[in-house]
Parts: C-alpha cells; structure tokens; sequence
C-alpha cells in the first residue's frame, strides 16, 4: 500500500520523490531509508525550524512543505522502476489541484519523467527550471538518497530555501 500524499492548498513547496522504498513503506514513512538526509538537510537549510524525524512527517504540513511521488502503485528503487509505473498526468492533477508555491524533485528521475516523459536524467539540470507548471515555479534538487551522495550538493537546497523565505524574489 502506498503513503499517502502529504499535500493541502497553500504550501510553499511539495517534494516530488520518484517512489517510496520498500524499507520507508515498512516504517510509513517517507524518506525513512536509512541514510538518506532528508529532514536533516531541511533542517539544516531552514526550511522547518526543528529537525523532524521521518515518523514525524505529517507535522511538515505546518512548515509548509508537502509530499507525494511520480510512483505511487509500488514501493521500489529508481532502477527496478519502469515507464508504466510513473503516473506524471495523475501528478500534474493533483498540483493543478493544490498549486504549491514550488514544486521540488528530490531527485532527477522524477524529474525528467515531468519535464520530458522519460528517463534522460543527462537532460535535467539541478535548480530553479526555467519553465512553471501553472502558477508553481519548478526546481530540481539532488536527491536526498544515500545512494546519491556522489552527486550531492547542499547549496542547490540553500538556493530551494532562499526561494521559499523569500517570495519577493519571484
């Protein structure tokens, strides 16, 4: 059974994950798996005030940041997922539905699936996208995922954080 979406009108940011683990869908969870950042690095960047661990993540709604994934009828690591998994029309309704301020991927593969209808990460580019989906400003962030700490960069969510304090800057 899939995790709920995280999701309300409102939001200053809805992170947009690929799928949820088989570990984080054991714990009812997101962003649960061992090693992965998540909260620690919204933490650290200021976009929630208190460090909140993943059983905790209901309460980010009154941070202003929701949840959901491009995958939602499996638990699953990016490489055993395939194109007929990802449900990017059943996304996109339900941010026409929400319309957060900013729309983030935790990662690329979610994000080239929205932004291309594929899995070419090559094609995605970390930070603000230069076109919006309705009136939300799209951005890619590295993915929080242990697996990921190759390509991690906390400055990309130092620039995510600056955009959510600071909407002057639109």
């Amino acid at each position: 059974m899939p995790l709920p979406d995280l999701l309300a009108t409102g939001l200053n940011v809805v992170f947009v994950g690929t799928a949820v683990t088989a570990s984080s869908n054991a714990a009812e969870a997101y962003y649960a798996t061992h090693g992965n950042s998540f909260y620690r690095v919204l933490h650290n960047v200021g976009i929630t005030q208190e460090l909140i661990l993943p059983e905790q993540y209901p309460s980010l709604i009154i941070h202003g940041v929701g949840l959901t994934d491009l995958v939602k009828e499996r638990d699953a690591l990016d490489k055993e997922l395939q194109h007929v998994d990802f449900d990017v029309e059943g996304f996109k309704k339900k941010m026409r539905l929400f319309s957060p301020r900013v729309i983030c991927f935790n990662g690329k593969l979610a994000a080239a699936y929205f932004l291309f209808g594929n899995n070419k990460t090559e094609r995605v580019q970390y930070g603000r996208q230069y076109e919006q989906f309705g009136n939300s400003i799209v951005f890619v962030a590295p993915s929080t995922s242990r697996s990921a700490l190759k390509y991690w960069e906390e400055d990309h969510y130092r620039a995510l954080a600056y955009l959510i304090n600071n909407p002057q800057e639109e």
